[in-house]
């Protein structure tokens, strides 16, 4: 039935646009002490909204990109004719699209990946990191990490595993974290964490 009328009106309602606020809201409630009824609650009401912060941060990127995305398409134009059907194939690929695909459909409108488009700016690997960051927190990939004996200075060594220790080590080169007493301490919050 749809296929066979004309598209009239296209109106979009952007999601992305209000995470920004509430990342803020977040951010401003971290420095609020909230009763709690011990330092464990207050420690995991902490990681939460830290943790929410990360997943919206990816959404409003990964928001903004479809959005580019969307806008090299005629949403109005008939199906009938070929360019329509491109327009309409290309708008129903991106609406089911996960980010990797999201980067492999820059490729139609500017003949090359949003990595390749990218390539060498210092924000590519900002936001590879914060997507493989968000793929572990969103599919609640527990943070793994050992204590080795240190020897030489009579404690222990810190080792964080997997995408986390990754992402850890990124955090301490871009000096978001700094070393405190076998954890890192974030400059930002500075709460200790276990990343």
């Amino acid at each position: 039935m749809k296929e066979n009328k004309r598209i009239a009106k296209y109106a979009v309602d952007t999601v992305w646009i209000t995470l920004p606020s509430v990342i803020a809201s977040l951010q401003e409630s971290r420095s609020i002490q909230h009763p709690a009824k011990t330092i464990l609650q207050s420690q995991f009401r902490h990681r939460g909204s830290n943790v929410t912060i990360v997943l919206l941060s990816a959404a409003c990127i990964e928001g903004f990109l479809a959005e580019c995305l969307e806008s090299f398409a005629d949403k109005l134009q008939a199906k009938e004719t070929f360019a329509g059907r491109l327009n309409h194939e290309f708008l129903g690929r991106l609406a089911t699209a996960a980010f990797r695909t999201k980067s492999d459909l820059f490729t139609i409108p500017l003949g090359k990946t949003l990595k390749n488009a990218l390539d060498g700016k210092p924000i590519q690997k900002d936001v590879e990191i914060l997507f493989s960051f968000r793929n572990c927190l969103a599919h609640a990939n527990s943070v793994f990490y050992l204590h080795y004996e240190d020897n030489e200075s009579d404690g222990m060594e810190f080792v964080l595993e997997g995408k986390y220790g990754l992402v850890r080590k990124y955090l301490f080169e871009k000096g978001l974290l700094t070393e405190s007493l076998g954890f890192a301490e974030s400059k930002i919050t500075g709460a200790e964490t276990c990343l």
